[in-house]
């Protein structure tokens, strides 16, 4: 008979970045004062683009564009973004305004 226990470990632990990634939409959500979110893919792309990062939600996947553009203010920032429209609708000045705040208040958090 298969319980919720057996469950439980079908799926692989998660790597050291996911859980970095869900640490800060932890703290992005506390942040805002909303409920926990499940945490959007973060992939880093070694293309150059015009952008440095940009959240999808098409796929919930945030893109990081090369290896330099890594660091914790541009995570954070896509983050927010990902958990901004995940909680409700807003307008774009908005989600820079809120996005630009988070990024300012967790940048410190991992160096």
């Amino acid at each position: 008979m298969a319980n919720w226990f057996t469950n439980l470990f079908k799926s692989k632990p998660p790597t050291g970045e996911e859980l970095i990634v869900s640490m800060y939409v932890e703290q992005v959500c506390n942040l805002f004062d909303i409920p926990i979110q499940k945490s959007p893919k973060v992939i880093v792309v070694d293309e150059s683009n015009k952008k440095i990062a940009e959240y999808t939600y098409l796929n919930d996947t945030i893109y990081i564009y090369g290896k330099n553009n890594v660091n914790s203010g541009v995570v954070a920032h896509e983050l927010a973004h990902a958990v901004i429209h995940k909680y409700g609708l807003i307008s774009v000045k908005m989600h820079e305004i809120l996005a630009g705040w988070a990024e300012y208040k967790l940048k410190d958090l991992i160096k």
